[in-house]
């Protein structure tokens, strides 16, 4: 179905300067569902390739002829390539056709990792082995801000105002999906067949992924879908625009207390968790429990937070339209109960003994609505600051905010080994209760939908 808008800018009460538009019209196109299927596709496979090599690092480091270190420092370069790849993300997002540019960019790096680690097959022993498998991460890192940080400008772009929230939850968990598809995927396949095939099988599945990409993703609809999208299309068209260009508009994004504070809350609370959540095995394995354990539960936790987001995402544009700072309070208000629940649950720097009596269940239960809380809030953060900040881009603003996730993730998984174990749990909490509060003092404002409200007829 099409729709006539009138665009009289004049008109607008949102009080950021716009370029003005011509009368157009927007347009919904049913190929942007099987796009979603494909941009989903991607993120996911990203995450598969990054975390291929964890589930199953005993066999690795057989396989390899390396340590602990060795198999870790393979995951650790998603976090450690994404900081400075963020830019450059940012960079080809923000320039003519730059949607597909990103993502086809991001194909090829995992069309070319994933073939990649198979000639370590060569020789598993020798000492480039394991340099060749670490270069191919490096590639399949480098990836990982082009899916992570797309989602709300993919819904904006493709999207109408009363699905974009929800393209968006579902995008943004497709990444999560992919850990935890890989978390099964990895064990399964070398259990039954051997580490060498899973490597094969993963390469062909990266090939034929960058092959479907590049065949067919469209830059953009031949007409936008709302009028937010048509103001973003003349900034990005018109190269003296204000407004254009990632670097300016980073700049005018740190520049925006509001939004630092916002990101910062987004940044920290997802960042602190996912780090919380990668450290499972350090904090219950001195109580007893298994690594495997520990996984499972990490796992569980992924699955409630993905089921979460989306569910949030429908609700958030239907039942909660225009109040997705309070749903984000509430969420992080349960999550810090229940982080702190688990804190004193177990033994801490306030007690050698538990301060709250636990049982299997109480940490299991605790652990995954947590993780169903967190991974709750995470679309609404990327769908809020695009309100917050229109109309610079929504790349820009999921930009900000998932560099300050990644940084938030990668100290506290610095950090984490080097103190107490007791510390890990209050930290978390911490992090997560601090962006509670400070949720309160954000100026919640919804500029893009104002802007597409005031260019729609009634």
């Amino acid at each position: 179905m099409s729709f006539r808008r009138s665009v009289d800018q004049t008109n607008s009460s949102v009080s950021t300067p716009y370029q003005p538009l011509q009368p157009t019209q927007w347009n919904l196109y049913g190929r942007r569902w099987y796009l979603l299927v494909v941009y989903s596709m991607i993120s996911c496979q990203q995450s598969i390739i990054w975390i291929t090599f964890s589930p199953v690092a005993e066999a690795t480091k057989s396989f390899f002829g390396v340590s602990d270190a060795g198999v870790n420092l393979l995951l650790a370069w998603g976090p450690i390539i994404y900081i400075p790849f963020l830019f450059f993300t940012g960079f080809i997002l923000n320039i003519k056709g730059g949607l597909r540019k990103t993502l086809v960019i991001a194909a090829i790096l995992d069309g070319i990792a994933g073939p990649l680690r198979c000639l370590a097959l060569i020789n598993p022993q020798a000492w480039w082995a394991i340099y060749v498998v670490s270069l191919a991460q490096i590639l399949n890192a480098a990836a990982g801000p082009m899916v992570m940080a797309t989602p709300s400008k993919f819904s904006a772009t493709w999207f109408g105002e009363n699905e974009r929230t929800t393209v968006t939850s579902i995008a943004t968990t497709a990444n999560s999906l992919g850990g935890a598809i890989g978390f099964i995927y990895s064990p399964y396949v070398v259990k039954y067949l051997s580490l060498p095939w899973l490597l094969i099988i993963q390469g062909i599945q990266c090939v034929v992924v960058m092959i479907w990409i590049i065949a067919y993703f469209p830059e953009k609809p031949p007409m936008p879908p709302s009028a937010s999208a048509a103001q973003h299309e003349i900034q990005v068209e018109n190269p003296v625009s204000k407004k254009s260009g990632f670097f300016r508009e980073f700049l005018s994004l740190c520049l925006n207390p509001n939004f630092v504070l916002f990101a910062m809350i987004g940044g920290v609370s997802q960042g602190a968790f996912s780090a919380w959540s990668g450290m499972f095995d350090l904090i219950l394995g001195p109580l007893g429990y298994s690594p495997t354990f520990a996984g499972w539960i990490g796992f569980a936790s992924s699955i409630a937070g993905i089921i979460g987001g989306i569910l949030v995402g429908i609700l958030g544009d239907t039942l909660f339209k225009r109040k997705f700072k309070w749903v984000i309070l509430v969420l992080l208000f349960l999550s810090t109960v229940l982080c702190l629940f688990f804190t004193l649950s177990l033994p801490s720097f306030f007690s050698t003994h538990p301060l709250i009596p636990n049982s299997y269940w109480s940490i299991v239960l605790s652990i995954i609505f947590a993780g169903l809380f967190v991974g709750s809030a995470a679309p609404l953060f990327l769908e809020l600051g695009a309100e917050i900040t229109f109309p610079i881009s929504e790349g820009s603003s999921a930009a900000v905010i998932t560099l300050v996730n990644n940084l938030a993730s990668l100290l506290l998984l610095i950090v984490g080994p080097l103190i107490n174990r007791n510390w890990i749990n209050f930290i978390a909490a911490v992090c997560i209760g601090a962006s509670t509060l400070a949720t309160f003092f954000v100026r919640e404002s919804y500029k893009r939908k104002d802007y597409d409200d005031l260019n729609t007829d009634s």
